[in-house]
């Protein structure tokens, strides 16, 4: 069987397809992901081939990414999810995926929940498709309701008169039913990765996710946790993401070392305490770990 797995470049976006991915190779499936390059590495990893999709143009995500600062949580929510993921990031990424979808000739897409690209390009194409969710149900619902409009505009351009209805498609979540509020109606699964022992010397992973390194407005939030952390007796691991310099958070207390990122899963088997976010792939990680260490 072939299967075209479809991500945005963000790594917590891919991250929920990786369990996914390993499975199907692990069972003599056929894999590619597509998707931005600068998800090359990270997505060879795995073993699957690698399909680079367009970028959206840098000028209009910075216009973007601009603006962020003098909105509010909820305005810049809208503007992320509606202006990015509904119509810069599909519609760039389109064209190579109905690319790959012809030549490749795929039996299934399954793409992350807020890449729109493979949805329309599997419909087009007349390819069964599932998604990935990336957050809870309470997310999924919003984001869903968000680029309704943008990717509506996308399909018609593509010649597709009938509104999408991407919350029909089938759904699979690593999210315990126990995080819901009102859960997905979907196929819950557990990565095997998470069944670890843990043991060693005191060891904190501080954490914010792959994009808030980047984001200068937010880059203190760093700096004043290796301030907090430098007297703690214990080793600390502070990861910035790929795109962010760490050279910007000045000199790291002699117990802290600073990267830009690591193997999430190895890390987590060694973490006592956890300093994160909350964002999906961390807190995913931490469910899986065994009793005893601690995280907020």
């Amino acid at each position: 069987m072939r299967i075209l797995f479809s991500s945005t470049a963000g790594a917590g976006h891919f991250g929920p397809l990786v369990p996914f991915i390993r499975s199907c190779l692990k069972n003599g499936h056929e894999a590619i992901v597509a998707a931005p390059g600068a998800l090359e590495a990270t997505a060879s990893a795995t073993g699957a081939t690698f399909w680079a999709v367009g970028d959206p143009p840098q000028e209009e995500m910075a216009e973007v990414m601009g603006s962020l600062g003098q909105l509010s949580r909820e305005e810049a929510n809208r503007l992320v999810v509606g202006q990015i993921f509904g119509r810069l990031d599909p519609t760039a990424a389109l064209p190579r995926l109905r690319k790959v979808i012809e030549e490749w000739r795929p039996d299934l897409v399954v793409r992350e929940s807020a890449e729109f690209g493979a949805a329309v390009a599997a419909e087009l194409h007349d390819v069964p498709q599932v998604r990935v969710a990336i957050g809870l149900g309470e997310m999924e619902r919003y984001m869903l309701g968000v680029v309704q409009s943008d990717v509506d505009a996308l399909r018609r351009s593509y010649g597709l008169s009938v509104p999408a209805r991407h919350g029909e498609t089938p759904s699979y979540t690593l999210f315990p039913a126990g995080l819901e509020e009102e859960p997905l109606p979907a196929l819950r699964f557990r990565d095997p990765a998470w069944v670890r022992s843990r043991g060693g010397d005191p060891f904190v992973y501080v954490t914010f996710g792959t994009v808030a390194g980047t984001l200068p407005m937010v880059a203190h939030v760093y700096r004043e946790s290796m301030r907090a952390l430098a007297g703690v007796d214990a080793e600390v691991l502070v990861t910035i993401g790929h795109g962010a310099e760490p050279g910007v958070l000045g000199t790291p207390p002699p117990n802290v070392r600073v990267e830009r990122w690591v193997d999430q899963n190895e890390v987590l088997t060694r973490a006592t305490a956890v300093v994160c976010h909350g964002g999906g792939g961390t807190t995913l990680g931490i469910e899986g770990l065994p009793p005893g260490c601690c995280w907020w």
